[in-house]
């Protein structure tokens, strides 16, 4: 019956058709201008009008947390911050990979890079001063051993030193240069960390040598003695 009535009357005789199906369309446009404001969006950021900073993309984990990232989800470092961290290397873009944190402030650390610089320089002309006269020393006494202590000693520390000054110097000039990854930091850092353990150990036995001179002086050689074969 409804097939031979007028559109006029048709649409009256079904109110609650016309309406849900106004309701559709108007969903249909609003959707459709939301997926075209997106898309605009998203080329205006790859173009570079914008830059997108999803927060589902950027590192959060136990290393630092980024809060701005780009759509690769490499972490957007400050002018003076950066990612170049000794061992655990968070800048990772020399293999294709992303910036996880930026937890690096240069400014410092080329400051504390410097002052440590210009003490060990500092160290190595007290070292090559106080040299020739341990030198002159140890050639006069009873123990050979004991008489080279000193040279010794000073002979790691020189190393040490140098090591570390030579380690300072680099991570100013080439601060991308990290441990664990590049070759002179790493064998710089090892050199210092190898010859601390002599060169505590020397320490160690300077120590004992001249307390046991000490006790010689006060008590008489002796009784030291005599004390040290109940041992």
């Amino acid at each position: 019956a409804l097939r031979y009535l007028p559109r006029d009357q048709t649409a009256r005789s079904h109110p609650r058709t016309s309406k849900a199906a106004m309701n559709n369309s108007a969903a249909a446009s609003l959707t459709s201008r939301f997926n075209i404001s997106l898309i605009l969006n998203m080329t205006g950021s790859m173009l570079g009008n914008e830059t997108l900073s999803p927060s589902a993309l950027c590192y959060s984990g136990i290393f630092g947390v980024c809060r701005d990232c780009n759509l690769d989800g490499s972490c957007l470092c400050g002018s003076n911050l950066n990612g170049l961290s000794d061992l655990v290397l968070m800048d990772r873009t020399r293999w294709g990979d992303r910036i996880l944190v930026c937890q690096n402030y240069q400014p410092v650390l080329s400051a504390a890079y410097a002052l440590a610089a210009a003490l060990s320089l500092e160290t190595v002309f007290q070292i090559c001063r106080n040299f020739r006269f341990q030198l002159e020393i140890s050639r006069v006494g009873q123990r050979a051993w004991s008489r080279r202590l000193a040279v010794w000693s000073l002979l790691c520390i020189l190393g040490v030193v140098v090591a570390n000054m030579l380690f300072s110097l680099l991570k100013i000039i080439l601060p991308e240069q990290v441990v664990g990854i590049d070759v002179a930091p790493t064998l710089f850092l090892t050199i210092r960390n190898f010859l601390m353990a002599p060169l505590q150990k020397l320490y160690q036995l300077r120590v004992w040598n001249i307390s046991l001179k000490a006790q010689v002086a006060s008590i008489g050689r002796q009784r030291v003695e005599d004390k040290l074969k109940r041992f």
